[in-house]
Order: structure tokens, then sequence, then C-alpha cells
């Protein structure tokens, strides 16, 4: 990986961490030694704990992503009512100088 960017899970297109546990730790593991067997076996905890730990951030990640594309995706009848709906159809009537003006005895539906 390039200085400063992190770790990188592949390496030539091939996942690292496949690459340990069934190439590195079987061949470690084929070793009889008592502290090569004790290596292998921590290697390999270790190895499934990252793996978890790994797996639990992306399903947390893809959780948020799909909450917030609910969030937008959402109808605009879901968001709260403005003030002025469920008033029904109300009749402002003038007449003479009032809001319509001309001396018409105007109406405007709201």
């Amino acid at each position: 990986s390039a200085p400063g960017k992190g770790w990188e899970p592949k390496i030539m297109g091939q996942d690292k961490r496949q690459i340990l546990r069934y190439d590195v730790l079987r061949e470690v593991s084929r070793v009889r030694s008592p502290s090569m067997q004790s290596l292998a076996t921590q290697s390999l905890e270790a190895l499934k704990e990252a793996e978890a730990t790994v797996a639990a951030a992306a399903a947390e990640a893809a959780a948020q992503a799909a909450a917030a594309a609910a969030a937008a995706a959402a109808p605009a009848s879901a968001l709260p009512a403005s003030p002025a709906s469920g008033l029904g159809t109300a009749e402002l009537q003038t007449s003479g100088d009032g809001l319509l003006g001309g001396g018409l005895g105007s109406q405007l539906a709201l």
C-alpha cells in the first residue's frame, strides 16, 4: 500500500486475509513444533476477530446507507402537514376596495 493510504485488503488482486488463512497458516500449521502450532492457532483466532470486526462495520455502514436512502426516498405525504393543510376550502369575499380591488364582489378559493 502507498504511504499514508492506510491498509489495503488486497495485494496483486488477491485478498490478504485469504492468503494468510489458506496459504501461510496452512504451511505454519504443518510444522509439528508446539510453538508453531500455537502461533498458527493464535493467528487464526486473531484473523477471525478481524474478519468479524470488518463484517460488523460493513453491516453497520450498509444499515446507515439504507436508512439514508429510505429517508431520501420518503414521499412528500410522509412529511409533516403545513399549518394551512386540513382547513379545507375557504372563500374570501371582498367588496369595494377590498383585497381584489376594483369594486367587484370577487371570491377567492383558498
